[in-house]
C-alpha cells in the first residue's frame, strides 16, 4: 500500500515510506483527514464538498473535489486513493492510522482489566495513551465531521486514561497517581470515578481525611452543578473510608462492563461513570431494541431513560429527540405509573416537553409528585431536570 501512515492523534502528519510527505495545502489536508476518518467507507463526492465549504459549497465543487483527489493521489500513493461508486474511500490497513491503533490497544486493555488480567491492562493502556501527541484532528476544528470525530476520539482517550488508572491501583502502583488524580478531578468535576479513584489513591497513602475531604468535594460539585448526591458507586467508597475497610487497600482489579455482558449496564457505566454520552446511547440503543423484542418491560424504561443522558435535549437531533419522545411514552406505557421507574420516565417526558415550549409547568408538577410519593431517586431526577 504504498507504506503510507496518518497520524490524526495531534498535528496532522502523512508519512510514506517512514518519511514525512507535504500533501499540500488546507483543503487538501482537510480532504485526506475527512477520509482517513471514515476508516474504508465510502465518502460521496457531495459529502466531501460539504465536509470542505459546509453549506456554501461554491459553484463546480463537485469538479474541484475531483481535482483535489488527483493532486493527492500524485502525492501520496494511486492506490490508496480509490474511486467508489458514489465517491470514494482510503484503502489503508487499520495499522495505518494512529487513531485505530489507538482504540484497539484500549479495548484489549479494557478487556483485560475485566478479566482480572491488570498488569496485562497496564502495558495495552499505556501503549494506547502514548500514541497521543496533542488534540485529534485538531487543526479540523472548522471541518464538522472531523471536530466530531475528534471528540469522539478525546472521549474514549478519557476513559482510557481511567482504565489505566484502575489497572495501576490494582496492580499497586499507586505513585503518582494522587497528583494526576487531583488534576483529572479538577478538570472534569462531575466524573465520579475519577473522585472514587482519588479517594483510594489517598486511603491507601494514609490520609484518611484527605480522602473523606475529596468525597464533601466532589458531593458539593454534584449538588451545586446538578442537584443530584453521589452515586452509590461512591457512596460506597465513602463508607469504605469510614470504615477502615482492608479491601480498600487490596490490590484487585475492577470489573469493566462491557456490552457483551450487559448492555443496560454497560450503557449506565458509560453515562454515570465515564461520562460518555455518545457510546452510552449505543449501549442503550442496543439494550431497548433488546428488551422490546423481550418483552422486558422494566429494561425497556431504563434504556429508554438512559438515551435521554443526564440534561434534557443533550447534543441531539429533532429526529432523536422525537424517537426519544415516542420511546418514553412506549415504556410509559408498559410499566406501573406509580413506580420509581413510571416517576422517572413521567419526569423526563414532562422535562422534554417543557424544554420545546420553553414552559416549565410539566416538570414542576411532576417534582411535587416525586416529592409526596417519597421517591428520592425520582425526586433527585426531577429537579436536576427542572434545573436545567
Amino acid at each position: 500500500m504504498g507504506g503510507v501512515d496518518l497520524r490524526v492523534l495531534g498535528p496532522f502528519e502523512v508519512r510514506v515510506g517512514g518519511e514525512p510527505r507535504d500533501v499540500g495545502g488546507p483543503r487538501l489536508r482537510a480532504l485526506l483527514a475527512v477520509l482517513a476518518a471514515e476508516a474504508g467507507r465510502v465518502v460521496s463526492v457531495p459529502a466531501l464538498g460539504r465536509a470542505l465549504w459546509g453549506e456554501q459549497a461554491p459553484a463546480h465543487a463537485d469538479r474541484t473535489v475531483r481535482t483535489y483527489l488527483s493532486r493527492l493521489r500524485g502525492t501520496v500513493d494511486s492506490g490508496v486513493l480509490r474511486t467508489r461508486s458514489p465517491g470514494y474511500v482510503l484503502h489503508l490497513p487499520p495499522s495505518a492510522l494512529d487513531a485505530t491503533r489507538f482504540e484497539q490497544l484500549a479495548a484489549e486493555g479494557r478487556r483485560a482489566l475485566a478479566a482480572g488480567e491488570p498488569a496485562a491492562a497496564r502495558g495495552q493502556l499505556a501503549g494506547a495513551l502514548a500514541l497521543w501527541r496533542g488534540g485529534a484532528y485538531e487543526e479540523f476544528a472548522d471541518v464538522e465531521t472531523l471536530a466530531a470525530e475528534g471528540m469522539r476520539l478525546d472521549r474514549l482517550r478519557h476513559n482510557a486514561v481511567q482504565d489505566r488508572i484502575d489497572a495501576d491501583l490494582a496492580t499497586g502502583e499507586d505513585t503518582g497517581l494522587i497528583a494526576e488524580l487531583e488534576t483529572l478531578t479538577a478538570a472534569f468535576p462531575g466524573h465520579e470515578r475519577l473522585w472514587a479513584q482519588l479517594m483510594t489513591a489517598l486511603y491507601r497513602a494514609g490520609r484518611q481525611g484527605d480522602a473523606l475531604e475529596a468525597f464533601r468535594r466532589a458531593r458539593h460539585g454534584l449538588i451545586t452543578a446538578s442537584g443530584v448526591e453521589p452515586s452509590p458507586v461512591l457512596a460506597q467508597v465513602h463508607r469504605r473510608v469510614l470504615a477502615h475497610d482492608p479491601a480498600l487497600l487490596a490490590v484487585r482489579a475492577e470489573a469493566v462492563v462491557t456490552v457483551q455482558d450487559d448492555a443496560l449496564a454497560a450503557g449506565e457505566h458509560a453515562l454515570l461513570e465515564d461520562g460518555d454520552l455518545r457510546t452510552g446511547r449505543e449501549h442503550f440503543e442496543t439494550a431497548y431494541v433488546r428488551a422490546e423484542r423481550t418483552g422486558d418491560a422494566d429494561t425497556l424504561a431504563r434504556a429508554a431513560l438512559g438515551l435521554g443522558g443526564v440534561w434534557v435535549h443533550e447534543h441531539r437531533t429533532c429526529a432523536a429527540s422525537a424517537s426519544l419522545l415516542t420511546r418514553v411514552r412506549y415504556a410509559l406505557e408498559r410499566v406501573d405509573p406509580g413506580s420509581s421507574l413510571g416517576h422517572r420516565l413521567q419526569a423526563r417526558l414532562a422535562a422534554e416537553l417543557d424544554y420545546e415550549a420553553g414552559t416549565h409547568e410539566r416538570i414542576l408538577a411532576v417534582a411535587g409528585r416525586t416529592r409526596a410519593a417519597g421517591d428520592p431517586v425520582a425526586h433527585a431526577e426531577a429537579l436536576s431536570l427542572a434545573h436545567h
